[in-house]
């Protein structure tokens, strides 16, 4: 683990690895909301979103590291942060990209 996560875990912390298309999102969900955008570019499943709210409700100190294709769409933390916040998710739960 890098000393710039061990910065921002601190001793306690949870991690979350998010996987995005198939996990957050659902062929389902993409079929009645896509019109044709790439995944990274339509909302979150709500269902999903609310699912990992309740996660991150239950474990306070849980950080998200997200490991996903998006992250090609969105190569930093701070856009993937932006881009979840969008969704419902806080800024400050993202911590990284894998």
């Amino acid at each position: 683990m890098t000393r710039r996560y061990r910065h921002a875990l601190g001793r306690k912390s949870r991690l979350i690895f998010l996987d995005l298309d198939g996990v957050m999102n659902n062929t389902a969900h993409l079929h009645r909301v896509a019109n044709g955008s790439s995944s990274s570019q339509i909302p979150l499943d709500p269902r999903n979103v609310n699912a990992i709210k309740r996660v991150l409700a239950q474990f306070p100190d849980a950080r998200i590291v997200v490991s996903s294709s998006w992250r090609y769409s969105f190569p930093t933390v701070l856009l993937m942060r932006a881009r979840l916040h969008q969704d419902g998710i806080p800024k400050y739960r993202v911590i990284g990209l894998t």
